[in-house]
């Protein structure tokens, strides 16, 4: 998972998080703008810097706001206890792009990848706001648990050099069973000459 980092500077020391229970979605409620504008509005608003630890802007690219370890500050009573991502958009007022949605799954798939009891919910299934808007929350689910059941299975170039390995074990095994006849014939062979010149000392 590609994440680009803004170089941040925070104006205080920032806390490590308690537990990691969550991962809330936000939208920045502004049509265009950046990860640092965000930290210049948070700062404005007596933040020591950022409040997300990731900002996903239009083109789908994900920053790093506060490092992943530090506890955030974007949801009354969850800031000790879950990550937090801002979504580049106003979405009570716009539809969020596939650029964008992709790489939101991708994100939380990862997310899920390293903290397998993580519940993802939205700003305003936790405090009193309309963020972050209309996303299509319940789809983005479905597409985040699709991309885990994807990446847990077998990759397609895994399941070819199987395939690869068993034609190649199964071709070892006829040698072998040729090996074995044309051994077997000799050895036939063998103890019928033994027979011939038996019987002649006999006689």
């Amino acid at each position: 998972m590609r994440i680009e980092k803004a170089q941040l500077v925070f104006k205080d020391t920032l806390q490590r998080r308690t537990s990691t229970d969550f991962f809330i979605v936000h939208h920045a409620d502004a049509t265009n703008c950046d990860i640092y504008d965000i930290q210049k509005w948070h700062l404005e608003r007596g933040f020591i810097g950022v409040g997300y630890n990731y900002f996903i802007d239009k083109n789908g690219v994900v920053w790093e706001g506060r490092p992943e370890w530090a506890s955030d500050a974007d949801a009354r009573g969850h800031n000790y206890d879950s990550l937090s991502v801002c979504l580049e958009g106003r979405f009570t007022h716009e539809h969020i792009q596939d650029k964008q949605k992709d790489a939101l799954v991708d994100l939380m798939a990862y997310v899920k990848g390293k903290y397998p009891k993580i519940k993802f919910m939205r700003h305003k299934d936790v405090n009193p706001t309309n963020c972050p808007g209309d996303i299509p929350f319940l789809n983005i689910l479905k597409e985040v648990e699709d991309k885990i059941r994807v990446n847990n299975s077998p990759k397609h170039d895994e399941i070819e050099e199987l395939k690869k390995e068993l034609e190649e074990t199964k071709q070892h095994l006829g040698q072998l069973q040729s090996h074995f006849y044309a051994l077997d014939r000799k050895v036939d062979r063998i103890l019928s000459m033994v027979d011939r010149k038996l019987a002649k000392v006999v006689k």
